[in-house]
């Protein structure tokens, strides 16, 4: 039943049609979190993993000195919203 609620509230965010009293219901957020997060966590994973396995990593590209950069990052943290956000924050 919690995934259900979740995906409703989901399906809204995503539109835009969510309404405040959306926000009162903790199982779906907590599905929501759960859903949305762990999505958005995977298409990180997922760049940095294309990143990665690129071929020509010249030590003066840009490439080369985000995956340098992006290795050396022990915490993060992450205020807004979009993948974006995530992935640069």
């Amino acid at each position: 039943h919690r995934t259900k609620q979740a995906r409703k509230l989901l399906r809204n965010m995503t539109k835009g049609t969510q309404e405040l009293g959306m926000f009162d219901n903790d199982a779906a957020l907590r599905g929501y979190v759960r859903q949305k997060f762990i999505e958005r966590a995977m298409l990180v994973v997922s760049s940095f993993s294309k990143l990665a396995k690129a071929q020509s990593f010249d030590p003066s590209s840009n490439r080369q000195k985000i995956y340098t950069r992006l290795r050396s990052i022990r915490k993060a943290v992450s205020i807004g919203c979009g993948p974006g956000c995530d992935g640069v924050g």
